[in-house]
């Protein structure tokens, strides 16, 4: 018997299931956003991958992710020790992810986790966990189902840096005009996001086969 849709999906303990997850890009507007699934025991790392390729960013600088627990921000980072923890507690607590799955960071719908990329740039995403959902027999690999809005090109000097540029690029008379535009290697439409490009990306992300002895 089908569960009605009114009733939220709610896991056994220690059950197998999917996550959709609601990623946008802080300070944008209009709001540059995507909405993913990803399996509950994703590892982090991946679902840093899984970031990277949704919001179309190209993996080129160094990246955490953090949570904001009683007014402190815990950050979880790649190959990270933190040799000051319990020294000095004024110091943020931050964790190696090596080893973490998604839902070691989210576990409830409205949980929110932030993810920044670039610490130059300072592209901070909110990432919402909107609901929780049963595991599909078939499911692979994360998916994309929904995002508006192009994704920033890198280097471009953060959110404010970005929409500076698209004033650069609508004025044909600006003097730095040609420039940027060369730069950007020709046409930019920042409405444009091809969902069908980014989920053939993130078939690289599925589990890959356990290979028979």
């Amino acid at each position: 018997m089908a569960r009605p849709k009114s009733i939220p999906y709610t896991p056994q303990v220690g059950e197998r299931h999917l996550l959709q997850l609601k990623m946008t890009l802080h300070w944008s507007e209009p709001k540059i956003w995507r909405r993913i699934v990803v399996a509950s025991d994703m590892p982090v790392e991946d679902l840093h991958y899984a970031i990277q390729i949704a919001m179309g960013w190209e993996n080129e600088h160094l990246h955490h992710f953090y949570k904001v627990v009683n007014r402190v921000r815990v950050f979880y980072e790649p190959d990270t020790e933190d040799f000051f923890a319990g020294y000095f507690d004024f110091l943020p607590k931050k964790l190696n992810y090596e080893k973490l799955k998604v839902v070691d960071l989210v576990q409830n719908p409205k949980d929110k986790l932030f993810y920044e990329y670039d610490f130059g740039d300072g592209w901070l995403h909110d990432i919402v966990l909107e609901k929780l959902l049963p595991m599909e027999e078939d499911f692979t690999a994360p998916r994309c189902i929904e995002g508006e809005m192009a994704c920033p090109p890198e280097d471009c000097g953060g959110i404010y840096g970005y929409y500076q540029m698209l004033e650069v690029l609508k004025n044909k008379k600006h003097p730095e005009h040609r420039e940027l535009k060369d730069w950007m290697g020709g046409k930019f439409d920042p409405e444009e996001f091809d969902i069908l490009i980014v989920n053939e990306l993130l078939l690289q992300l599925a589990p890959k086969p356990k290979k028979s002895r």
